[in-house]
């Protein structure tokens, strides 16, 4: 169906065992062997591509449905998590033959006033916990070769499937650019020592940095000149306006134009807009690790929601349990009875196991359910999904229910919609075409 359509991931690849530390020696491998290509479609190739994140915090309650309530691409865990959380995702992924990928969140090593974590301290690439992060300064061209050495061989013996670059915030100080160019070039060239297995680009992108088209533009036309495996994007400040997430789609269908398949990491309830504007596919956690800020990685903060969010499909929102349990006991919402597992089996939205077995559900619906078709249908079908949940919310209001602050979204996403329209955006490479022009 689409143009992108990948190969599966060699089953051979599984049938090695996942190994743990200690890390060995990169064994000797044919240099001309042709790389596989990365799977970031699910079982069948019309189906977008879903990653799915595991934290420690819900390790057993995610890792329990993989293969069972979802079937994700791959698995994703950072590297610098307990051993025992990488191996628990590691057999989840082998469950399902998935790629398990590594997350090196190198971001955190070089991000100003950011928090290194013990566990990220101990990791070859990690600077001393007495220096700091490290500066533009400390990553010069001589030391990026070292770093990027070092961050696949910590990843080495513990992916399985798929190796994930480095990279740094892109964000004002425009030597993050140039930095970021060099890790991936760097890492492009550093992958075949350590293997065929693809390589998954991230992004982390601070979208107040690049939110003009000529600065996306720039942004593209710098990384488009190297070619890795996939792009997995991190957008940071991206729902503060409908003008802002409409610029952050803009980026993200002109980084689609370079002919790399994009996901959208931690994608939430984003996730929408991802399947309506045909990106490859979207990275999620269930019910905790829905969202993308900075934020989260300084001070003695920790990324995700605590307790988790509960999806609430005909609002297109994910819930506190507080909140999402009274939305259910209220007649108002008219949709059909959620006929998830947990649902069928009577659990509230406070219990974490049910949360994670009813999020998993829903969001292998959106994947099943995903149109088919010309882009500018399935935008028209998310605006209609949008104007009916706003409408709902107003339903819950008169019954009782006071769901408008945490569906505030609702609106900034409806005027992104109709920005991107006006740019043009949901018609057939459009976004080539603004390329072009700009």
């Amino acid at each position: 169906m689409r143009s992108r359509e990948l190969s599966a991931v060699d089953l051979k690849l599984f049938a090695q065992p996942l190994k743990l530390m200690p890390l060995y020696d990169p064994p000797q491998i044919d240099d001309t062997r042709r790389p596989e290509e990365l799977s970031i479609r699910n079982r069948s190739p019309d189906r977008l591509g879903v990653l799915l994140r595991v934290g420690k915090n819900d390790l057993t309650y995610v890792c329990n449905v993989v293969g069972h309530v979802i079937n994700p691409a791959g698995v994703v865990v950072g590297l610098s998590d307990d051993p025992r959380a990488v191996a628990a995702a590691g057999r989840a992924a082998r469950r399902v033959e998935v790629p398990l990928l590594t997350d090196s969140v190198f971001f955190r090593c070089a991000m100003p006033r950011a928090r290194i974590s013990q566990s990220l301290a101990k990791l070859a690439y990690a600077p001393p916990a007495e220096h700091g992060p490290w500066t533009p300064a400390d990553l010069g061209r001589s030391a990026l070769p070292g770093l990027v050495r070092a961050v696949f061989q910590e990843q080495d013996g513990r992916q399985h499937g798929a190796w994930m670059a480095p990279t740094v915030v892109l964000d004002a100080d425009p030597r993050t650019l140039e930095i970021a160019d060099r890790l991936l070039a760097t890492s492009i060239d550093t992958r075949p020592a350590f293997g065929c297995e693809p390589l998954v680009a991230p992004l982390v992108i601070d979208l107040p940095a690049y939110s003009k088209l000529t600065d996306q533009v720039h942004l593209v036309d710098t990384l488009g000149r190297h070619r890795p495996d996939a792009y997995l994007v991190s957008l940071a400040g991206v729902d503060t306006s409908g003008a802002r997430l409409a610029s952050a789609i803009r980026l993200l269908l002109l980084l689609n134009s370079l002919g790399v398949p994009v996901l959208l990491a931690k994608a939430g309830g984003l996730r929408v807009f991802a399947i309506a504007f045909d990106l490859a596919g979207f990275e999620t956690g269930l019910g905790r690790l829905g969202r993308f800020d900075l934020n989260d990685f300084r001070g003695h903060g920790g990324a995700g929601r605590w307790p988790a969010y509960f999806e609430i499909r005909d609002l297109l929102s994910a819930l506190h349990p507080e909140i999402a349990a009274r939305v259910r006991r209220s007649s108002a919402l008219p949709g059909e009875p959620c006929d998830c597992p947990a649902c069928r089996a009577g659990w509230s939205p406070g219990d974490a196991e049910g949360t994670v077995v009813h999020d998993a559900s829903v969001i292998s619906a959106d994947v099943d359910g995903a149109q088919t078709g010309p882009v500018d249908a399935r935008v028209a079908s998310l605006q209609r999904s949008i104007s009916e949940a706003r409408h709902s919310v107003d339903e819950l209001f008169e019954a009782g229910v006071d769901v408008r602050q945490p569906t505030r979204h609702l609106a900034r996403w409806a005027e992104a919609i109709e920005v991107l329209r006006r740019w043009g955006l949901d018609e057939p490479d459009a976004a080539g075409r603004l390329r072009d022009a700009a």
